[in-house]
């Protein structure tokens, strides 16, 4: 089973968990976070919520961890003001996706965004995860290289000598915007 990052549409003013009545699931990516979401959030929107967990005797109990919420019209706005900051970064051939992104925000009849984020966290050290995290929301704002590297690079993409994103085929979107669910 893949450790998921899931992009959720829904009416919640509040984080929830993907399987609560009413959220659907736009979109997942496959062990990363999409540079794309990450556009269409800032620190402020980083909540924590708590969700199930069974450790290594079979236990469960649950766990605060952290996950992304923004109001719809907000996060069209910061992807759209990170526009020059991402075209920067995209080969001709990966330009359609941003598009495409922007189409699925603007066209989403659920009034929340919200990235769950939590099997991701699950994988790494709880201090880690949130201190990436932190890096790739910052790198839009701060561009610092490190950062941008960092950004790219968790979501399993390559940039090249002039820091476009090396473009090897068709699954590169993956890292931009995920796939459908």
């Amino acid at each position: 089973m893949a450790n998921r990052a899931y992009l959720l549409l829904h009416d919640y003013p509040e984080p929830v968990l993907h399987n609560t009545t009413g959220v659907s699931i736009a979109l997942a990516a496959s062990y990363s976070m999409p540079v794309f979401w990450i556009s269409a959030f800032s620190l402020d929107c980083v909540k924590s919520i708590s969700v199930p967990v069974v450790n290594d005797r079979g236990d469960e109990s649950s766990a605060k961890v952290p996950t992304l919420h923004s109001d719809i019209a907000t996060a069209v706005m910061r992807s759209e003001a990170k526009r020059e900051f991402l075209l920067n970064y995209l080969p001709s051939a990966l330009l359609p996706q941003y598009q495409e992104w922007l189409t699925l925000l603007k066209n989403a009849t659920k009034r929340y965004l919200q990235m769950d984020i939590a099997e991701l966290w699950m994988m790494a050290e709880p201090q880690e995860f949130e201190k990436t995290l932190n890096k790739c929301l910052n790198a839009f704002d701060r561009r610092h290289a490190a950062e941008v590297d960092l950004l790219f690079c968790q979501a399993n993409l390559d940039l090249d000598g002039q820091r476009k994103i090396k473009y090897y085929d068709k699954t590169d979107v993956y890292g931009l915007i995920g796939y459908k669910w």
